[in-house]
């Protein structure tokens, strides 16, 4: 995956507006999720971001320009290496998400993203790194998920059949209904925003907001 993402760091933002043009998964949506992460960062008034698989700092670019600290990871070192030409004093990490939470000790952020990402992670490891990252939530802090989704099992699986030619049967797309039926809902609530017909905008946010 990282010599995969390595190759792809000087066409990556190309192929996203191409694809998004046609409407087509994966990236259909794509600048709706990234206005909505946008302005759900600025509601809060933050400005400690993580972003978990910055790529080539695409999402996170805006909110660098209005002032937020930003520190970024990513397993990709190309991708990096382009999100640091765009984002020079952001903290930016070459690591897997594993790798890099372990070195976390009283970091605290404001807003987390995950755009296009966590689907490299099976839904277990999706659920524990979530809650992982709780623990680095500031108190009115929120976990934003920007992917390609599906509101459950059945509704993903007529998307892949429609995209049978295109799909990345290596991934593992969120499902709303894994986000409500599980861990996660003991310590967060998940509201869902889709934004196309093959993705949208999960928000985490930790009782007692």
């Amino acid at each position: 995956m990282q010599t995969l993402f390595d190759q792809w760091a000087t066409t990556y933002d190309r192929a996203v507006k191409e694809t998004e043009a046609q409407d087509r998964y994966p990236f259909a949506g794509y600048t709706d999720i990234k206005r909505t992460i946008f302005n759900t960062t600025l509601a809060q008034g933050v400005k400690e971001i993580l972003e978990m698989g910055i790529g080539t700092g695409t999402i996170s670019k805006a909110l660098y320009e209005s002032g937020h600290a930003i520190t970024g990871v990513d397993l990709s070192k190309n991708m990096i290496q382009v999100a640091q030409e765009r984002l020079p004093d952001a903290k930016l990490h070459h690591a897997a998400f594993e790798t890099f939470t372990k070195t976390l000790t009283t970091e605290v952020y404001d807003v987390v993203i995950f755009s296009y990402s966590i689907h490299h992670l099976t839904y277990e490891a999706q659920t524990r790194l979530l809650l992982k990252l709780k623990e680095y939530l500031s108190h009115e802090g929120l976990i934003l998920i920007g992917d390609v989704m599906a509101k459950d099992a059945q509704t993903l699986s007529r998307l892949k059949a429609r995209y049978a030619s295109a799909w990345d049967t290596e991934e593992h797309y969120p499902l709303v209904s894994h986000y409500k039926n599980g861990d996660i809902t003991r310590y967060f609530s998940v509201e869902y925003q889709p934004l196309s017909h093959c993705s949208g905008v999960i928000t985490l946010k930790k009782h007692g907001q």
